[in-house]
């Protein structure tokens, strides 16, 4: 969950959305609170409450990262965009490839192992 200073200090130009809607006293207050120290404030305790889709948001862009990043084939791509993306069966993708299941499988298994590999190299399991 990211705090109000990590999300004041990035380059997005947040601060200026902040001073529209705080005072300087305000928003040194919310970045700094008490004293010269900062001290970490949930982002949501000062905006309201958390979004519940934001934990789904983050989960879509981990997986695109690994999509991305884990050296699949343009056909393991493909099968796992048309089984989890497009929810075809193995049997519709492989009617539509020209494939025999089997080899739709072994595929699929095979981008499965990929992205766990990689899962684990980045510390995510």
């Amino acid at each position: 969950m990211p705090i109000l200073i990590e999300i004041s200090e990035n380059e997005l130009g947040l601060p200026e959305i902040f001073q529209s809607h705080f005072t300087d006293e305000e928003l040194a207050e919310l970045l700094f609170g008490c004293g010269n120290h900062r001290e970490s404030i949930p982002f949501e305790e000062i905006f309201g409450e958390n979004d519940p889709n934001f934990e789904e948001i983050e989960k879509r862009d981990l997986i695109k990262k690994l999509l991305q990043h884990a050296n699949l084939t343009d056909l393991e791509l493909k099968i796992i965009q048309q089984l989890y993306w497009d929810e075809l069966s193995e049997g519709a993708i492989a009617k539509k490839l020209g494939l025999p299941v089997p080899a739709i499988v072994k595929f699929h298994d095979d981008a499965i192992a990929k992205l766990q590999t990689l899962a684990r190299q980045w510390g995510l399991y």
